[in-house]
């Protein structure tokens, strides 16, 4: 892959969407948390406001990211390295999705599920029932190569395909260091 600072852009994912429009199973006030989480995420590897995020897998794309530069207050609310790379990971793959694939967040799932999300088509309506819903697990890397995300992305297909392989999921592995995602469609 080349250079993403070199990388033209196919489209923006800006990550302060997240906490301005309405989305069912994700609150703005969460959404914004995702948001921040990435943000810092981008700027521990020294990225800014305008990084082109390179996209492959079932999607191949290059989104320019745009975000309020992550700020000291931020960067102490996400402390917890492991947790603001997966968080920020979500605020990621939830907009990527959102302009793939038109589908948006309907529901946090459960721990122990094997995923992270349920989506649904966005104006779809909502009744409480699953069958037409997809599944979305998301993975986080700070800073890795392409073999670290190729083999995250792996085992987490073996994970969602245990939980219910009838059920279509996708998977989306996030890398802040270059940045790369990887989407999986299942």
């Amino acid at each position: 892959m080349e250079n993403p600072e070199q990388q033209v852009s196919q489209g923006v994912l800006d990550l302060r969407e997240l906490s301005s429009r309405f989305r069912p199973g994700l609150t703005k006030v969460a959404g914004a948390y995702l948001a921040e989480a990435a943000t810092v995420c981008l700027a521990s590897n020294s990225h800014f406001s305008g990084v082109v995020l390179d996209v492959y897998g079932g999607i191949e794309k290059k989104y320019e990211l745009q975000y309020i530069n992550a700020d000291d207050q931020m960067k102490k609310t996400h402390g917890d390295d492991e947790v603001a790379t997966e968080s920020g990971a979500c605020a990621i793959a939830i907009l990527i999705l959102e302009a793939t694939s038109g589908i948006v967040v309907d529901a946090r799932s459960r721990k122990g599920t094997g995923f992270d999300y349920w989506l649904r088509v966005d104006n779809s309506p909502s009744d409480g029932y699953f069958q037409d819903r997809v599944r979305l697990e998301v993975s986080g890397i700070r800073k890795g190569d392409i073999r670290a995300i190729e083999y995250r992305a792996y085992r987490k297909v073996e994970q969602v395909t245990k939980s219910n392989g009838e059920l279509s999921a996708f998977v989306v592995v996030v890398e802040f260091g270059t940045p790369l995602a990887k989407v999986v469609k299942l």
